[in-house]
């Protein structure tokens, strides 16, 4: 998976917990810093002296390791943290670099999204894709920045997203970048109105302070209390059903429908956002004991949240397999897409998709061994990449004018799975200008460099039209649990 990539995850699910400042420690004097790092620089001075950057990443994680492990000397660990993030950083591992700030965050009063600040800006970027990816981590450290009350740091962060989604020419990126940095400004504004509020409360304020912390900031722990003092229905509701915590599916799930009901009712798109991801916790919960009904209708909501994301289309929901089947009978079982046994077996999808584009499946072979494929499209021109699970491969076809059976075919790359693996599994191609990215189960096996010339289909493979979408089987039975594309750069057409 790309760094940048990675780096998003990390913003997304580590963010910084909810603390009283007040009870964390003080940066260390200067002057004690300064000593200090002299000791830790002769104690490692063969690390330091070995200048090479896998040599000064290692360092930065073994000092990174050293200051977790230190909690009798508050001075060495600040140190040793710190000297971790900066030599993390100087070595390209801004990973590294974040768990340092973490950690620091844990047992001092810094400024944590500042700090993550500093290192995002220090990432080189040269093209709209690495500007894309780097715009979403900026966007991710608003989020850590307002929960933190840094709306500086946010609104540092915003702007800096806004000019890397223009690098990026994505047109829905940059309009959820404009309208997150133009709500950073009202949350600064409703932090000055509510902070003395939460110090000296009224009889009334309680649904203010409320909505402020878990709508603005996402502490719910100190903010349904409020909700349940001065809020009305639903919100009221809602935040009276959390405090019974309920540990039944069907409850779970209808906890959730509560808060999606009141997050179609937020004008904010801040605070919808917050309200949104609270019902989806809910509906991970639910999920892995949800059956029936109950599973029918938290699928349902799944596919309403994921909705919501710039760009996002659900193939399964447009397809009728009796009209865009090509070859063998296909069906929609319960929502899941079923091809039938046979070879040269193929669907396509009533849509268009953009110059740019994701396309993710997630799919579990029923029976056989043999291949899975993803038929994709560029500017009207068809290709297909295959997946032979059994031989744990994967490539493009054709590529040069070779099938994937040929061993000069120069994109074949190697997948993990085995042959008696029926997944499920998550194949997700990137399609962009120059270049497609191939990512099975979460990790990327092909970074293929292309103009798009030497890439085409096989005859036996196409599609009814080349600027549609697809997916194909050769003796294997395979059920599509989900068939997605993210538009990144452009407006894909639906064709129904």
């Amino acid at each position: 998976m790309p760094l940048l990539v990675r780096l998003i995850l990390a913003l997304a699910l580590a963010l910084s917990p909810f603390q009283d400042k007040a009870a964390l420690t003080p940066e260390p004097d200067a002057n004690a810093q300064k000593e200090t790092l002299k000791k830790v620089k002769e104690l490692f001075k063969d690390e330091y002296a070995k200048k090479s950057p896998a040599d000064q990443q290692a360092l930065g994680r073994k000092l990174l390791q050293n200051g977790i492990d230190t909690a009798d000397d508050l001075v060495v660990k600040f140190v040793l943290l710190k000297e971790a993030r900066e030599l993390s950083v100087a070595a390209g591992d801004v990973e590294t670099a974040l768990r340092s700030v973490d950690e620091t965050v844990k047992s001092y009063s810094v400024d944590g999204a500042s700090l993550k600040l500093g290192v995002l800006g220090k990432i080189a970027v040269k093209e709209p894709d690495a500007a894309r990816t780097a715009a979403k981590a900026y966007l991710a450290l608003v989020a850590e920045a307002v929960a933190a009350e840094s709306f500086d740091a946010a609104s540092s962060a915003a702007t800096r997203a806004e000019a890397l989604a223009k690098v990026a020419l994505d047109v829905p990126l940059s309009l959820r970048v404009a309208e997150t940095k133009a709500e950073v400004a009202s949350l600064k504004a409703e932090a000055g109105r509510v902070k003395p509020l939460i110090e000296k409360p009224g009889p009334n304020d309680a649904e203010a302070i409320g909505r402020y912390l878990c709508f603005v900031k996402g502490d719910w722990d100190a903010g349904l209390p409020q909700l349940i003092a001065g809020a009305k229905p639903p919100i009221k509701t809602a935040a009276e059903k959390e405090a019974l915590k309920p540990q039944d599916a069907a409850s779970q799930v209808d906890l959730a429908d509560l808060w999606w009901e009141v997050a179609q009712k937020e004008k904010s798109a801040w605070r919808r956002e917050r309200i949104v991801a609270r019902a989806k916790s809910w509906l991970d919960q639910a999920a892995p004991s949800a059956a029936g009904l109950v599973k029918v209708k938290l699928q349902k909501r799944m596919d309403d949240i994921e909705a919501l994301q710039p760009g996002y289309v659900n193939l399964l929901k447009m397809v009728d397999p009796a009209k865009d089947a090509v070859a063998g009978v296909w069906k929609l079982d319960e929502g899941k897409l079923v091809s039938p046994p046979g070879r040269l077996i193929r669907l396509e999808f009533p849509y268009q998709p953009p110059a740019e584009y994701d396309f993710r499946v997630v799919f579990s072979r029923l029976s056989g061994a043999n291949n899975v494929s993803q038929v994709l499209s560029r500017q009207g021109k068809g290709f297909t990449w295959i997946m032979e699970l059994g031989l744990s491969r994967g490539g493009f076809g054709l590529c040069r004018g070779l099938w994937i059976t040929d061993a000069a075919n120069p994109s074949i790359s190697p997948i993990v799975a085995t042959q008696n693996d029926p997944g499920p599994h998550t194949s997700v191609l990137e399609v962009r200008k120059d270049r497609v990215r191939c990512f099975f189960n979460g990790k990327l096996v092909r970074d293929y460099k292309t103009d798009y010339s030497d890439l085409s289909m096989n005859p036996e493979w196409k599609l009814r039209s080349e600027q549609l979408l697809g997916l194909g089987t050769w003796e294997s039975v395979a059920e599509f649990q989900r068939v997605e594309v993210i538009e990144v750069s452009g407006k894909g057409k639906r064709l129904r």
